[in-house]
């Protein structure tokens, strides 16, 4: 990234926790970041998965030149990229659930997912 704001974000943290010591505001920060690391790795995993796909290999190409850009710009663009993946990660998702209520049969739902991807 471009900007790194952690030095920024520990200061505004550390003013924030008036008369706490630097033991509970470390603790306080690693019990509400640590357990979200699962959620970011495997929306991370989702985003990589989904661009390894063969017949995305022109988008592939275009973000490995942009991640070698560094600008604010080439990051957004990558971000445009990640929520593009991560949309329809959820939209197949959220297909599937509502097929297995309504209880469409499994080989359906995976043609009707596969279409969308």
């Amino acid at each position: 990234m471009a900007d790194d704001h952690s030095h920024e974000f520990l200061k505004k943290l550390h003013a924030a926790g008036k008369g706490r010591g630097h033991n509970e505001l470390a603790a306080s920060l690693f019990a509400e970041v640590v357990p979200t690391a699962a959620h970011f790795s495997q929306i991370l995993s989702h985003v990589i998965n989904f661009y390894l796909d063969e017949g995305r290999q022109e988008a592939r190409e275009d973000i490995v030149r942009l991640a070698s850009l560094h600008t604010e710009i080439a990051d957004a663009e990558i971000l445009s990229y990640s929520y593009e993946a991560l949309r329809k990660a959820i939209l197949c998702v959220a297909t599937l659930m509502l097929c297995l209520l309504i209880g469409v049969s499994q080989a359906l739902i995976l043609q009707y997912i596969c279409s969308l991807i």
